[in-house]
């Protein structure tokens, strides 16, 4: 949205928040989402309280302020706020449906507690030894191919675009997880070897068969081939089919990779992330 204003840097940034929230319920299954708010009132009370997570309704938008680092606006249901300088999108909350309150004792010296629990872990006198948190390995890898020339881009006849490749027909759903020789050189033994199933639960609770397929294992399939692909492009992309994907759409829904848990040898769970945020 760098370069727009007005009500056109607002409905766009509204369109960019709507279809985040709309990729979110696609990938985990969900029916809607709600905000929890937690605040303390000033007699120590902690009061919880929750609103629908409604999607902006573009059509209604109106601009209610604009000052030199923010836009303010409403659609009629909620107000928001966004500040230019961090591109930082905020809505106003309302707190008045309580579901949970219950009173809390301030402490007078914070520090001076944590001082005395620390002595108090660190002296013997616990009787039981804290549990050790358990760590799966896992793996980031890209939903996309990167060149000096292009920089990150989806290819248009390989990838999540396999579908689209020449040589035989192909079905709409057909596509890869590229697998790339830097990360295979320098994971060997983190996905079972090629043509070796495995177990793959997605983020909505289904489980899929993988592997490790084509010349020196640069792909992730599954079998059948085209049931990654319906997750990914109908579920979570919302794609119609036999259309290009671009990288920009990737971003645009706040995914370009997904990152794999190895629980086992031959279970692993999954989820998106975004390679850009990383970075940061």
């Amino acid at each position: 949205f760098r370069g727009l204003t007005g009500i056109d840097l607002v409905k766009k940034i509204a369109s960019l928040r709507n279809e985040r929230i709309a990729t979110t319920i696609r990938t985990y299954g969900l029916k809607s989402m709600i905000y929890h708010c937690i605040t303390r009132q000033e007699n120590g009370t902690i009061e919880i309280s929750e609103e629908p997570m409604h999607s902006i309704d573009i059509d209604k938008i109106r601009i209610t302020a604009e000052e030199p680092n923010k836009i303010m606006f409403t659609d009629g249901i909620e107000n928001y706020e966004f500040y230019h300088s961090k591109s930082t999108l905020f809505k106003y909350f309302s707190t008045s449906n309580v579901i949970l309150s219950f009173k809390v004792v301030i402490l007078a010296d914070p520090m001076e507690e944590l001082v005395k629990l620390v002595e108090f872990l660190t002296s013997g006198a616990s009787t039981s030894k804290p549990k050790q948190k358990v760590t799966l390995p896992f793996l980031i890898v890209p939903l996309y191919s990167e060149n000096k020339t292009k920089g990150k881009f989806v290819p248009e006849k390989s990838v999540l675009n396999q579908w689209n490749a020449g040589g035989r027909a192909r079905h709409p759903d057909e596509v890869y997880i590229p697998f790339p020789k830097q990360l295979r050189d320098d994971n060997p033994d983190f996905f079972p070897e090629r043509y070796s199933p495995w177990n793959l639960r997605l983020p909505n609770g289904k489980t899929i068969t993988m592997t490790v397929c084509q010349e020196s294992g640069k792909a992730l399939m599954s079998n059948p081939n085209k049931e990654l692909g319906k997750w990914l492009l109908r579920d979570v992309l919302h794609l119609d089919e036999r259309h290009l994907l671009t990288y920009d759409e990737l971003l645009a829904k706040g995914i370009d990779s997904v990152i794999f848990w190895k629980r086992d040898d031959a279970n692993f769970t999954c989820d998106f992330v975004d390679s850009e945020t990383l970075e940061e």
